[in-house]
């Protein structure tokens, strides 16, 4: 699998994997920031690619969707750093 086609369905996968709107995973992308649900939805049509540091985030977020978060509830501080994580209800 090439490193575009793998990116692609790991994007896709977890986004789907954390339940997340596209409006939901914008703003995570966004570090909590106002974000353009667009660019979700141009790289799941494969508009635009999804680069290495997208598809690492993803991977990232997935393995803390296994550990027990919901990242859907992340917040951020004004410098973009995570400040929350809440555990999903049981």
């Amino acid at each position: 699998m090439d490193i575009e086609t793998r990116n692609y369905a790991l994007y896709c996968r977890i986004r789907k994997k954390a339940g997340a709107s596209q409006a939901e995973w914008a703003k995570l992308y966004s570090l909590g920031s106002k974000s353009v649900q667009q660019i979700v939805s141009a790289k799941e049509r494969e508009e635009k690619a999804v680069n290495n540091a997208e598809a690492l985030a993803a991977s990232l977020l997935s393995y803390l969707i296994d550990e027990g978060y919901d990242v859907k509830g992340m917040t951020f501080d004004e410098y973009g750093n995570i400040s929350f994580i809440p555990e999903k209800s049981p």
